[in-house]
């Protein structure tokens, strides 16, 4: 079975070329990430912000 695992080390690295990206926690690092930056990287710039849903 093939694996379809990956490992990030950074905010960066895990949305770049992403199809969609959900937000679903408060965490300081994700309230200061610099979302247009974040927007620019991901393939659809879908981001959905559940954290007040």
């Amino acid at each position: 079975m093939a694996s379809n695992k990956y490992s990030a080390t950074s905010l960066i690295d895990c949305v770049r070329d992403a199809n969609a990206v959900l937000l679903v926690t408060e965490w300081e690092e994700f309230i200061e990430a610099d979302w247009t930056t974040i927007h620019k990287l991901v393939k659809e710039q879908i981001i959905f912000d559940g954290r007040n849903a």
